[in-house]
């Protein structure tokens, strides 16, 4: 009945799980729902009983990482770009999903505008589906697809990459 933010700029990373822990053990809550942060460790949460979620930005399985709405569009498939929700794992952005969206391009979109409108349709549509979905049924488990996608990482972004990007949005 209560949400609890935890602003990962206020905190430094060495602490950011202990931090996470700590309020688990606390307040015992029933889910936890994780967006923006780095990767959280699992493997120390030791109840099954709290529902583990990631919003991640970006459609998995096919975009992994980081700058997960950015390589839609270098990779000229800005039609690829919207969020996930999928169960948390081990692994990073592996579990199974519950639900995605996606945005509409119109002529007057960039790659910011898009990665917004990816946001703003989410917070719109999902929060009333996982509500729905937790009433019933906790345990749903979502769909799980099979991928060897690349996973993004920081080092894989290079500033040269935003012009393809560009160009391949306004040729989209």
């Amino acid at each position: 009945k209560k949400i609890y933010f935890l602003d990962r700029n206020k905190i430094s990373s060495n602490k950011f799980n202990d931090q996470i822990f700590d309020l688990i053990k606390k307040y015992r809550p029933n889910i936890l729902i994780s967006y923006g942060c780095q990767k959280i460790d699992i493997k120390k949460i030791k109840t099954k009983k709290i529902k583990l979620l990631n919003i991640h930005g970006g459609l998995l399985p096919d975009y992994k990482g980081v700058n997960t709405n950015f390589w839609p569009h270098y990779k000229n498939k800005s039609n690829y770009v919207g969020l996930t929700l999928h169960s948390l794992e081990r692994k990073v952005d592996s579990g199974n999903i519950f639900f995605q969206t996606s945005v509409e391009i119109t002529n007057k979109d960039t790659i910011n505008t898009l990665s917004c409108k990816a946001i703003k349709n989410f917070a719109d549509i999902v929060p009333k589906k996982i509500l729905l979905l937790l009433k019933k049924n906790f345990y749903a488990k979502g769909f799980k697809i099979q991928s060897k996608s690349k996973l993004f990482l920081k080092k894989d972004f290079d500033p040269s990459h935003i012009h393809k990007a560009y160009e391949n949005l306004n040729n989209f």
